[in-house]
């Protein structure tokens, strides 16, 4: 069984083509599809760490890359208020904290402009 999400990368002309000309050994199966389970929640996670915190950095070693987790996971923990849950950071609602719009609201607000000040500190001058 090939399983993978219903991503174009995996769900795509190429991909069918491949797993065909093996015959029949192999069956595609898209997660939250064709079976209940899905690793789609810490897919997310790696999309917002990739696009929001590593992309803009430069990343010259793998001490360059600790550094920078070590900073931007308490944010992401404790920081950056998330929709699907409520407005909250992962850390509230790990302990319990009801969740308040408003605070969404702004929190979004926040951390947007948070974004834009550590874009333009990006070395990337065609991202600017």
């Amino acid at each position: 069984m090939f399983l993978t999400d219903g991503g174009s990368e995996n769900v795509n002309t190429k991909v069918s083509s491949l797993i065909k000309s093996y015959s029949d050994t192999i069956t595609h199966r898209i997660a939250k599809r064709d079976v209940l389970f899905s690793n789609s929640m810490i897919e997310a996670f790696n999309k917002v760490l990739k696009h929001q915190f590593l992309y803009p950095r430069t990343i010259s070693n793998r001490t360059s890359l600790e550094n920078i987790m070590r900073e931007v996971i308490p944010i992401y923990n404790n920081e950056r208020p998330q929709l699907k849950l409520g407005g909250n950071t992962p850390d509230e609602t790990f302990n319990g904290t009801p969740i308040n719009f408003n605070q969404y609201s702004n929190g979004i607000k926040e951390q947007k402009a948070l974004r834009i000040v550590q874009n333009k500190q990006n070395s990337c001058r065609s991202c600017l």
